[in-house]
């Protein structure tokens, strides 16, 4: 269709990745992730949560879950000890030794070590069944017609990692309805032994649309902001974020910056600043010493922090994380009168 292979091209300039293309034939691996990416969003088209128990890592029974895990763990454990091994002498760290002894033990006897992995396991899978309901509850179970929408198109990420005990992979699912365009984003996707390709984590939701007009809403030159919010006598509104790794960061971005309400009311009232610091793209030298000189200059401890600033610079408010509002909730806390610092106490005569 028309309409989604312009989604795709957007896509790729937007997220700035080099996705799959068709021009060779698919492997058994891509041919995989895209019928996975095919029943995701019918199962989200139609608001059928049930459906996702056979395509998340969550819906995988216990006991099969921790035999699948504990496949991986082993194979994992015996791959690095034959990479360690394989090191010539002088190549080798002073503790190699000891780190051998200890791959071997617990190849020997891994039960005990085993017990905390899986674990782990099992908190990210639960962690992972709450945010896909979360994002049904948000998105797929609204007042709209996903059936009439127009797609999807399913893009298997480029770099299909099937050189581990556990492949993963990265699937994203474009579609539109009523003249907008959308992104589902199954961020990490793993070949589970014994049940195919899961989805593993999270899911990115994306309003393409809202997304290109926040875009170009926000500036990273600060110094013009400046002189912006002084113009047109408005606050700046400082985004510290970690835009391409932070999980808090591209959820504050995709829930709340990116939305309708956000946008309406920050077109007056203030200029929007983001001082990013991803890790999966680069940037211009001059950039990232301007932020790394804002984040030490404000006191930056960790992502994301908003700060609503006068054009001078001065702090007027700070907003630490994210704890999953919704607009009109996080445009409440912009709202709300500055928290007065504490004032010292008297000292007793």
């Amino acid at each position: 269709m028309r309409m989604v292979a312009w989604l795709a091209g957007l896509a790729i300039f937007w997220s700035g990745c080099t996705l799959f293309r068709s021009g060779r034939p698919l492997t058994d691996d891509e041919r995989a992730l895209h019928r996975l990416g095919e029943e995701f969003y019918a199962a989200f088209a139609s608001g059928n949560y049930a459906e996702l128990q056979r395509l998340s890592i969550w819906g995988v029974p216990t006991a099969d879950l921790n035999a699948s895990m504990t496949e991986v763990f082993l194979a994992d454990a015996r791959a690095s000890l034959a990479k360690l091994q394989s090191l010539p002498p002088a190549q080798r760290a002073a503790d190699y030794n000891r780190t051998v002894a200890q791959m071997q033990a617990f190849l020997g006897a891994p039960q005990k070590d085993l017990q905390p992995l899986l674990a782990n396991t099992h908190r990210v899978a639960a962690f992972t069944r709450q945010t896909h309901r979360q994002l049904f509850l948000r998105h797929s179970l609204v007042a709209r017609d996903w059936s009439a929408a127009e797609g999807p198109s399913v893009l298997v990420r480029q770099g299909v990692d099937t050189q581990t005990a556990l492949p993963e992979a990265a699937v994203e699912i474009l579609f539109s309805l009523h003249g907008r365009s959308y992104k589902l984003q199954l961020n990490t996707c793993v070949r589970l032994p014994g049940h195919g390709w899961r989805v593993a984590e999270d899911v990115t939701w994306i309003d393409l649309t809202s997304q290109a007009v926040s875009h170009a809403a926000w500036t990273e030159d600060f110094a013009a902001a400046q002189v912006r919010a002084r113009d047109e006598n408005k606050t700046m509104l400082v985004d510290f974020t970690g835009s391409d790794w932070s999980p808090p960061c591209v959820a504050l971005e995709q829930h709340v910056f990116n939305s309708a309400p956000f946008q309406q009311y920050a077109r007056d009232q203030h200029v929007l600043v983001k001082v990013d610091f991803p890790r999966n793209r680069l940037q211009p030298l001059p950039l990232r010493e301007a932020n790394a000189l804002l984040a030490r200059a404000y006191s930056i401890g960790g992502y994301p922090t908003v700060l609503v600033l006068d054009a001078n610079g001065t702090e007027l408010k700070r907003i630490n994380g994210y704890q999953n509002q919704t607009p009109a909730q996080y445009i409440q806390l912009l709202k709300a009168p500055p928290t007065p610092p504490d004032l010292p106490k008297p000292t007793k005569p």
